[in-house]
């Protein structure tokens, strides 16, 4: 008998398993959803679905298992799956307490608003840092620093103007030396040596060293005064921030409104065709509406103006969008009457980019209110700085 056994081969039949397509009724497995529960792991489930119902501090849920199970899609799965039913939970974050900074103040926001409120606050400092430095080198401020420490200077000089007559008519002279002020007596309106103070009668002395002293103490006071009074100077720099006719403006109000005005229906300019009446396949279509923050229109040449005024004419150079806008503001600038607009000449030059900044005429006129007040010719370049932060925001209406 033979030691081996012979094998029948296997017909190919008997190696496939045919599935008729057309007893499905799905085009492929992405029409599918997907299983609530996985195949033999129903006490797992259990478990949980008891452990994400604990709403306590203080509980964790632990896995275990062999590898390859797809434990971690599981436990990822069920627990995205509960947190879709339960409410969006609020953003939390720490804010800076100035009073103690060691103990940072924490804040509850709405869901998707604290990284809306770190990338506000960073741009917030990014614009202080550039508008903060402007303000106190502008020519204003400078004015004003100047006007107060004059009139505080004045205040201290008149306080001790009065203490040295007081001196002087007790005999003592106030003399300002540069380390500070000083009292000595005086001898018919001299300052007396020591070799004179010396031959003074006992009582004469004593009379002057008590005065002198009497007199330290109310220069003392007045020297303790000045700090305070430059502290209440600099009360008076409080800046007032002018807002603007924008102050109310909100930009999370102006997009809903520009997105409701967007899909509704506009007005028939020109008609071709029915737009409205078709019919489209929805399997095919992808309907979204799309927006944009704010955009600085900055050109690749910062705006630039030259401009010439003499007492018959007003001739400028600039690369402008608007020549006739910016003449009529020329015009009102310098008091020309409309039917003298001819004195106004605007010479077009290359604009170097604009995107509509430079239909603006701010430029145009800081350069005639500079010729006209120096009565010279005045050549005005803005650097990008001035380009960014003196371009007011510009918010049209939704259409």
């Amino acid at each position: 008998m033979d030691k081996h056994k012979k094998l029948n081969p296997l017909p190919a039949s008997s190696l496939y398993q045919c599935c008729d397509p057309a007893t499905l009724n799905f085009s492929n497995t992405a029409n599918i959803e997907d299983l609530d529960s996985y195949f033999g792991q129903n006490r797992a489930i259990e478990a949980l679905r008891f452990g994400v119902g604990i709403e306590h501090e203080g509980y964790n849920i632990f896995v275990m298992g062999p590898a390859g199970m797809g434990k971690h899609q599981m436990v990822s799965s069920f627990i995205h799956q509960y947190a879709n039913k339960c409410p969006q939970p609020s953003d939390w974050c720490y804010v800076n307490n100035f009073s103690s900074p060691h103990q940072p103040m924490v804040m509850e926001l709405p869901a998707g608003k604290a990284c809306q409120l770190r990338r506000g606050m960073e741009q917030c400092i990014e614009d202080l840092l550039v508008t903060l430095p402007k303000v106190f080198q502008s020519n204003e401020y400078k004015a004003r620093v100047s006007e107060i420490n004059e009139e505080y200077d004045e205040k201290e000089q008149q306080a001790i103007g009065v203490l040295k007559e007081k001196a002087k008519q007790q005999n003592i002279a106030l003399l300002e030396t540069n380390t500070g002020y000083t009292l000595t007596p005086t001898v018919n309106n001299k300052i007396g040596t020591l070799k004179e103070f010396t031959a003074l009668p006992e009582e004469e002395k004593k009379r002057i060293e008590e005065t002198i002293n009497e007199l330290k103490v109310e220069l003392k006071q007045i020297l303790l005064n000045v700090p305070l009074w430059m502290k209440e100077g600099r009360k008076k720099l409080k800046i007032e921030w002018q807002l603007g006719d924008k102050k109310d403006h909100n930009s999370e109000t102006f997009k809903a409104e520009l997105v409701k005005k967007v899909n509704q229906k506009g007005e028939d300019v020109a008609t071709k065709g029915d737009v409205y009446g078709h019919q489209y396949n929805e399997n095919n279509t992808v309907a979204a509406t799309y927006t944009v923050p704010y955009i600085h229109h900055a050109p690749m040449e910062t705006p630039a103006a030259t401009a010439v005024v003499t007492d018959k004419k007003c001739t400028v150079w600039a690369g402008t969008q608007a020549p006739q806008w910016a003449r009529r503001k020329v015009a009102e600038e310098l008091g020309i009457k409309k039917e003298d607009i001819a004195q106004v000449e605007i010479n077009q030059t290359l604009m170097g980019g604009a995107f509509g900044r430079k239909s603006k005429g701010d430029f145009i006129v800081e350069a005639v209110e500079l010729s006209n007040a120096t009565k010279r010719p005045v050549k005005v370049i803005w650097s990008r700085e001035d380009d960014i932060t003196l371009l007011p925001p510009i918010t049209t209406k939704p259409s």
